[in-house]
C-alpha cells in the first residue's frame, strides 16, 4: 500500500511540474504576444500620423510651384505685387456653388487647372465675373504651363462667361476653356479655340478635347 501510496504521489508531483512548465510557457508566448499587439498598434498608429499628413499635404498641395508662378507672372499686363489664393479645390472643393462664393466681387482674377493626365493651363480677366451674363475684356488671355504660351483673345466680347447651374468658361461658342459643376469627378470638360487665338483646337489638353480636373486654383491679382 505504502509503494501505491508513494506512485501516486511521485506521478501528482510529476503532473503538477508539467503542469506548472506548461504554465511558464504559455504565460511566456502571451507575453510576447501582447508585446507583438503593442508594437502592431505603435506600427498603426505611426501610419495613421504619415496618413493624416499626407491628406493634408494633399489638400494645401498648389499647382502654381515657384517656376510656374514666374512664367505665369511675365504674361501679366504688369508685375503684381501679389497673388492671393482664393480657392484651391483640394481643399475648397469644386462645386460652382463653391466657385462662386469665392469669386463674385474679386478681380482681376487668374484662374489654374491641372488636369488628372498632367496637363496645366489656364486664364485670366480683368473683369468681374457675373451669373449668366458674356463678360467683355480686350486684355483677356489663356496660356498652357506645357507649352510655355499665352494665348491673346480674339473675341474680347466674349472673354469669360459663367452660369451657376452650369459651367464656367474662357471663351464662348467654339470655346477656349469649359468647366463644369464637380469638374474633379467627370469628364466633360473641354477645351477649343474659336475666341482666344490658338491655332491647334486641343493643344492646350494634349491633342484630347475632354479633360477631367484633378484640381484648380483661383488667384486675386493685385498691382
Amino acid at each position: 500500500f505504502s509503494i501505491m501510496n508513494f506512485m501516486v504521489e511521485a506521478f501528482g508531483k510529476k503532473q503538477i511540474r508539467n503542469i506548472e512548465t506548461f504554465k511558464i510557457e504559455q504565460n511566456k508566448k502571451i507575453n510576447y504576444l501582447e508585446e507583438r499587439i503593442k508594437q502592431l498598434e505603435e506600427t498603426i498608429n505611426e501610419y495613421k500620423k504619415e496618413k493624416a499628413k499626407l491628406e493634408k499635404k494633399k489638400k494645401t498641395r498648389k499647382i502654381l510651384f515657384s517656376n510656374t508662378k514666374t512664367l505665369i507672372m511675365n504674361w501679366l499686363p504688369r508685375k503684381p505685387i501679389r497673388l492671393t489664393l482664393l480657392l484651391n479645390s483640394n481643399k475648397d472643393g469644386d462645386s460652382l456653388n463653391t466657385f462662386w462664393e469665392k469669386i463674385k466681387g474679386k478681380y482681376p482674377t487668374l484662374i489654374v487647372i491641372e488636369t488628372t493626365k498632367g496637363y496645366i493651363f489656364g486664364g485670366y480677366t480683368t473683369q468681374l465675373w457675373k451669373d449668366g451674363e458674356e463678360i467683355r475684356d480686350k486684355k483677356a488671355f489663356i496660356f498652357s504651363i506645357d507649352n510655355q504660351k499665352k494665348y491673346n483673345i480674339k473675341q474680347s466680347e466674349t472673354a469669360i462667361y459663367f452660369r451657376k447651374s452650369l459651367f464656367w468658361m474662357f471663351g464662348r461658342g467654339n470655346n477656349a476653356i469649359v468647366v463644369f459643376n464637380n469638374c474633379t469627378k467627370n469628364n466633360n470638360n473641354y477645351v477649343g479655340n474659336g475666341t482666344y487665338d490658338i491655332k491647334e483646337e486641343y493643344e492646350l489638353n494634349g491633342g484630347e478635347k475632354y479633360f477631367t480636373v484633378k484640381s484648380f486654383e483661383i488667384y486675386l491679382v493685385k498691382y
